[in-house]
């Protein structure tokens, strides 16, 4: 897009966008040719305590950490189904074992 004052250009702007926020006719994109992958590295251990922004296995999901009990730490043994202090990320995850 150029961006004109009295008929002189003044800037030339470059707009990049992977994300699917455009709209076309009312109706919201979604790129359907692209489907991350969803591959947690850290299986969920009830007898750990997590930081926020955490992300962890749990029944073939995966979920981040968005809020702790004391300040940005969560108490050991509260599961990630427990959507008051953790989202869910993807619904299909990767398998963490190695196939054969």
């Amino acid at each position: 897009m150029n961006i004109n004052v009295n008929d002189t250009m003044k800037a030339k702007i470059t707009i990049v966008s992977t994300c699917d926020i455009f709209y076309c006719d009312g109706k919201k994109f979604v790129d359907t040719s692209v489907t991350p992958p969803c591959d947690c590295k850290s299986i969920y251990n009830a007898s750990t305590s997590y930081t926020v922004g955490a992300i962890v296995s749990y029944n073939n999901k995966c979920y981040i950490l968005n809020k702790g009990t004391s300040l940005n730490n969560l108490t050991a043994g509260i599961a990630p189904t427990t959507s008051a202090y953790w989202s869910l990320l993807c619904e299909k995850q990767t398998p963490l074992a190695k196939m054969r």
